[in-house]
């Protein structure tokens, strides 16, 4: 028989249960305690859980429903809600159906609605998957297929491409995407594009490899490869920064940093006309726009690492190109687009013919300063330049302290420093100077110090200011400089010389291409011929009030009170013609009209209607009907013809009528 059962006191089996439940109770309480801290608040009304078998060890949780609100401080971090709730024994809780919604320390959240989740309680974190939604303040809308919230919910990420809306008014896409809730900021990374919508007023649309959206400043930050599309204008650079306006397509300021390209489309004063266009480079640029912003109230490009600040424009009647380049541009606009350009520092202003840089240097100028002003076509037309202007063009170089160019009309007007004119043949100095380039010519106003010269041979032609070395120097009131035809005009107060030679008169034209020198008004030319056989003074000096030299028929032509020094002798009439022998000597003087000579050593004058001097052979004749000679005793001789010997001081009359002569022949 089997032993009797032994009789265990109630107590002590009382003791055991007691110890069991008090075990539990402290278990629980402890958990509890860890519930509570996580902020683990019961739903209101929830489906009863169904605890699963034994066999099934993944899942330990299976629930119709889910709702959980995760809190920091008493302030709701984000809250998790589920069609269906799933729990594993790693913690993690699988959703479908899901909603998240994030808050934020203002108030405001972002909710995610997704088909899929899995939450971990521990991290504090939510993966959501399949057709996920994402709305925030201000409109935000965002698409993706995967989406990770953390850090406490201040953080959500999208490793897959996701596409965005804002506002109704942007929309855009990315490879993958990062939110910082607190901060809201939008990290958007991998082919990023940001476009208005259909029917803006001016659409926009920005490309680039990452940006960056600081929502609550209205800041967009993009880098790599960024482009810029606003209406008719676009830019591209590596890094750039938009500030926009309450309506979100609507731009503020821009700055671009870092190889910046980009064009200008300036409307057209024509309606039925095309838009004119600039194009531009620079370091960087900082844009402008108005209230509305449709149009660009300001733009200014910077210089940097080694690349300058460009501005370029075609001209539509040539196809020129036309560019401005400097440290810094700042371009002003009007209702009518881009009206002003204002650059400093190493400003070059340059014209090419073509469309291209690469083409023919037409023009080029460089200064410190310079102001440009665009015409309705968007070419740069009118060109101000200020301190140490440096102007070429035609093989001239005119350097001033100012400048103004005006292009359209191929003329260039230049003040102060003095201006000073060089070329290979000459060179002018004068307060101002106006350059023209249809007929390639240079007007000097104001006083005028002209430098003239020629590495092939004579500075200016004929014999005179030829004595001496060095160039030809030239003062006049105002001189014009016709380049193509080699050809100077001076006018007021001209003085020109060259070592002892001389030329003073109101006007004198130099005109090397044609081998002709003239002057006119109040003519006075000292020059010293050469090939004369005397040992003195060898100075001719001639006043007229008009001079001639022809060098094709080597004459010198002296018209109006010709008066005649040289030294031995004087001679006057109406009109003196130098014969000149192939080395530039004087073969022959022939005065016509009220010919007159002095020979002041021996007290002699003659007058006839035409004298011819022999500088070989010193010999004066002159002709006449009738000749007529006195000297200092008041004796006359009259003949038709006199021969004047001026080394022997003699005279011979031939062929005089008796009846005319009154003295002794041959005196």
């Amino acid at each position: 028989m089997p032993a009797p059962r032994r009789k265990v006191p109630i107590l002590v089996r009382l003791r055991g249960t007691i110890l069991t439940l008090a075990i539990l109770l402290t278990m629980a309480l402890i958990g509890l305690y860890y519930f509570g801290r996580a902020g683990l608040q019961s739903p209101t009304e929830l489906p009863r859980e169904e605890v699963l078998p034994p066999e099934e060890e993944e899942v330990t949780t299976l629930s119709k429903g889910f709702d959980y609100t995760q809190y920091e401080d008493d302030r709701k971090v984000f809250r998790v809600r589920g069609a269906t709730y799933r729990a594993d024994r790693e913690g993690l809780a699988h959703l479908e159906d899901v909603a998240i919604e994030l808050f934020r320390r203002d108030g405001e959240s972002f909710q995610a609605l997704s088909q899929q989740a899995t939450y971990d309680q521990g991290a504090a974190a939510a993966e959501l998957s399949g057709e996920v939604h994402l709305t925030g303040p201000r409109g935000l809308e965002l698409w993706t297929e995967e989406l990770t919230v953390g850090e406490q919910g201040e953080r959500v990420l999208s490793p897959v491409p996701v596409r965005f809306e804002y506002q109704g008014k942007l929309r855009g896409s990315a490879d993958n995407m990062r939110v910082e809730i607190p901060a809201e900021l939008f990290l958007l990374q991998g082919n990023l594009t940001i476009r208005s919508m259909p029917g803006a007023e001016v659409p926009m649309q920005l490309t680039a490899q990452r940006g960056f959206m600081e929502q609550a400043e209205r800041t967009l930050r993009a880098e790599g490869g960024v482009r810029l599309e606003h209406g008719g204008d676009w830019l591209e650079c590596l890094r750039l920064i938009a500030y926009l306006a309450d309506d979100a397509d609507v731009l503020r300021f821009v700055r671009a940093k870092w190889q910046v390209v980009g064009a200008l489309s300036v409307p057209p004063e024509d309606p039925q006309s095309p838009p004119g266009r600039m194009e531009y480079s620079a370091g960087g640029l900082a844009a402008l726009f108005d209230e509305s912003g449709e149009n660009i109230q300001s733009l200014e490009l910077e210089g940097g690492s080694g690349q300058p600040a460009d501005l370029r424009s075609i001209d539509p009647a040539t196809g020129h190109l036309r560019r401005i380049t400097a440290n810094l541009i700042h371009s002003g606009f009007s209702g009518q687009g881009l009206e002003t350009v204002q650059a400093e520092g190493q400003v070059r202003m340059a014209e090419f013919a073509g469309p291209e840089p690469t083409g023919e240097l037409v023009r080029e100028a460089r200064s410190e300063r310079a102001t440009a002003s665009v015409d309705a076509s968007g070419a740069i037309s009118d060109v101000r330049l200020d301190q140490a202007v440096d102007f070429r063009e035609a093989a001239v170089r005119i350097t001033s302290n100012q400048a103004r160019v005006r292009m359209n009309e191929g003329e260039a007007e230049f003040i102060g420093g003095p201006v000073q004119v060089l070329g290979e043949r000459g060179e002018l100095k004068a307060p101002r100077v106006l350059f023209q380039r249809e007929d390639n010519r240079v007007h000097a106003q104001d006083g005028v110090r002209a430098v003239l010269s020629s590495p092939q041979g004579s500075a200016v032609p004929g014999p005179l200011l030829n004595s001496g070395e060095g160039p030809v120097y030239v003062d006049s009131e105002e001189a014009f400089w016709h380049r193509d035809e080699d050809l100077f005009v001076f006018r007021g107060a001209v003085r020109a010389w060259r070592g002892r030679d001389l030329l003073l008169a109101q006007e004198a034209e130099v005109n090397r291409a044609g081998d002709r020198l003239r002057a006119s008004g109040g003519v006075k030319t000292v020059w010293h011929p050469e090939a004369r056989q005397r040992t003195e003074a060898d100075t001719l000096e001639v006043d007229a009030q008009r001079f001639d030299y022809d060098g094709a028929n080597q004459r010198l032509v002296y018209q109006g009170k010709v008066k005649v020094d040289d030294g031995l002798y004087r001679m006057a009439c109406d009109e003196a013609q130098i014969d000149l022998l192939e080395d530039g000597g004087m073969e022959r003087l022939n005065c016509t009209g009220a010919a007159r000579l002095e020979d002041p050593a021996q007290g002699r004058v003659v007058e006839g209607s035409r004298a011819v001097y022999d500088p070989g052979v010193e010999i004066v004749e002159v002709y006449g009907d009738p000749v007529i000679m006195k000297d200092r005793e008041g004796s006359e001789l009259k003949g038709r013809e006199l021969v004047y010997r001026l080394q022997q001081g003699t005279v011979e009359f031939r062929s005089a009528k008796p009846d005319e002569a009154s003295g002794e022949e041959g005196r």
